[in-house]
């Protein structure tokens, strides 16, 4: 019952500096509009500091409510800063030239107070700190030179990149708090140690301790934060202009310039009147045959090559690596003219055929997918498939009960890897598929685009939207095996 009052508080905590973090964002969204704002902003950020102060009331670890707060907040105040910068720079409200200066300021004022808090804590350890004290002063000038000449030509992008740069510092320092004991222990022993020292210098020591363990953690951890944060925003962008587009019914790309300007679902209820959901089942039908076809080749032979030794295996091996360096695209016409002839003969492996563009698919896919599963193979005892041979297992009772359940992490990856690249393949699939009734989701959506006197790209955004559901939920199960499939066949022994 502790356990669970201790989760609910944490959690408590963490929304309620959410809840301050928003707040505290919509007072300086309102300020900075000139617009104001209404008693709601206000009203959320009290809320989140009750929520927060009752945490570090109730709560047995206060120093780590204090931390899930500031991470919470900080979270907050960045999603929003970045939004909210954004769709001023879709509105022209602010110029890029003043966020990227106030950003540039943001950074080497950073920098240069990280300098500078070496420089004090070499000081404070009696070492040579005055070089490196003079150069983080010079640099934190530099820093805030910038944004002081920003906050004259453009005022409203500095608050936003400051805003954003404190719920930074707040996500950082509020993880750095809310982590787990291991330095707490370290840092514990080293103040044990410190108290042999004399009483005038501990308060010094300390000082200097708690700053090489933040710094220290900022240092392995922070930055892997930092860039996380911007590889984020890079991410979201687009994703959130195609979101954008799909909601706005003008049609066009340069109406969706301003990021949200109209929120409506009218190019959602026209995909209705087109063939986009028969494009939708035809792209689900060849990416799951594909794919699980796929899974069931791969595995079956770099079984073969993994397990058992014969004339010719290397040669096979060297052969389905070399083949694969050359892309599938480059062969394109020949399997045009080669599905062409087919389909004289029978005409399901002929064009126009969605059983001949799996076979296509299949062929293309089974080199670098066996080699892929040939290293994973290779890292499951053989002493198992032994003992399996001593209890009277036949070699198919090997491999459907014991093999194929420890590779499970590889066959998930190939699965995902083919089922992405067969959705959203469109070369090979307009090639292949002639017929509107054959077509996949990326061969009819290209027709939207494709003249130039009557392009729809709000109806493309919104098939775009609806297409990338499957992805992402067959994403989002198999994510768990990504990291273990991809990594574990390369590594020997």
């Amino acid at each position: 019952m502790k356990n669970l009052t201790t989760v609910l508080l944490y959690i408590l905590a963490s929304l309620g500096g959410a809840a301050a973090g928003f707040g505290l964002m919509r007072i300086l969204s309102g300020i900075v509009a000139g617009s104001g704002f209404d008693l709601v902003a206000p009203v959320v950020l009290g809320i989140g500091i009750a929520l927060v102060i009752a945490s570090l009331q109730f709560g047995r670890r206060p120093r780590k409510s204090v931390g899930l707060g500031m991470g919470g907040a900080g979270v907050v105040m960045v999603a929003l800063a970045v939004l909210d910068t954004l769709i001023a720079l879709s509105r022209r409200q602010v110029e890029i030239e003043s966020v990227a200066i106030a950003l540039l300021g943001v950074v080497v004022a950073f920098v240069g107070y990280a300098v500078l808090s070496r420089g004090r804590a070499q000081l404070a350890d009696g070492e040579a700190g005055g070089v490196g004290l003079g150069i983080g002063a010079a640099v934190l000038a530099a820093g805030l030179a910038a944004l002081i000449w920003t906050l004259v030509q453009d005022w409203g992008a500095v608050v936003t990149v400051v805003a954003g740069a404190v719920g930074v510092a707040a996500y950082l320092y509020g993880l750095y708090l809310s982590q787990n004991d291991d330095d707490r222990r370290e840092v514990a022993h080293a103040f044990k140690l410190l108290e042999e020292a004399a009483a005038e210098g501990v308060a010094r020591e300390h000082a200097a301790v708690n700053r090489r363990t933040f710094t220290r953690w900022f240092s392995e951890l922070g930055l892997l934060h930092i860039v996380a944060i911007i590889a984020v925003v890079y991410a979201v962008f687009p994703i959130m202009y195609v979101i954008s587009a799909s909601l706005n019914s003008g049609g066009t790309l340069t109406g969706s310039n301003e990021l949200f300007r109209t929120i409506e679902t009218g190019n959602f209820e026209a995909l209705s009147s087109t063939r986009f959901w028969d494009w939708f089942v035809n792209s689900l039908q060849v990416g799951v045959i594909t794919s699980v076809t796929t899974v069931l080749m791969g595995a079956a032979a770099a079984y073969a090559f993994s397990r058992y030794r014969f004339k010719g295996r290397r040669m096979g091996l060297m052969s389905l690596l070399i083949i694969q360096m050359f892309p599938q695209i480059l062969a394109f016409v020949a399997i045009f003219l080669l599905l062409m002839t087919l389909g004289f003969v029978w005409s399901p492996i002929g064009l126009n055929s969605k059983f001949a563009l799996v076979l296509v698919y299949l062929g293309g896919a089974l080199g670098a997918n066996t080699f892929l599963m040939y290293g994973f193979f290779n890292t499951v005892p053989r002493e198992l498939d032994e003992a399996a041979k001593i209890d009277g297992a036949t070699h198919a009772q090997i491999y459907w009960t014991i093999i194929l359940r420890l590779v499970a992490p590889i066959l998930a990856v190939v699965g995902l890897l083919s089922f992405i690249g067969t959705f959203n393949d469109f070369v090979l699939a307009k090639v292949i598929l002639q017929s509107e009734g054959n077509w996949t989701l990326a061969v009819g959506m290209y027709q939207w685009v494709s003249d130039e006197m009557s392009k729809n790209w709000g109806q493309f955004a919104a098939g775009s939207v609806l297409g990338s559901i499957p992805i992402l939920i067959l994403f989002l199960t198999l994510q768990r095996y990504i990291v273990g499939g991809l990594t574990a066949g390369s590594v020997k022994g």
